[in-house]
């Protein structure tokens, strides 16, 4: 549990860091890449908190590599 909380103060600490001048700039692009992979690691990091199983990068790029086998 405490996995989880440390990835959410960290991901609020780099938007609180990252995001003022983003929406000041207006880049939507930059923005909705922060959001997608902070979220993305967000839920990595609470699976990887909670024990939960989950396969290696390495076997996918195995599955695309050798075509699903």
């Amino acid at each position: 549990m405490y996995a989880v909380l440390v990835g959410i103060i960290w991901l609020g600490i780099a938007a609180a860091l990252d995001m003022p001048a983003m929406l000041k700039q207006k880049s939507k692009k930059d923005l909705s890449a922060f959001v997608v992979f902070g979220l993305a690691g967000l839920m990595l990091h609470a699976a990887h908190g909670f024990r939960l199983p989950f396969p290696s990068p390495l076997e996918f790029v195995r599955f695309f590599a050798i075509g699903g086998k």
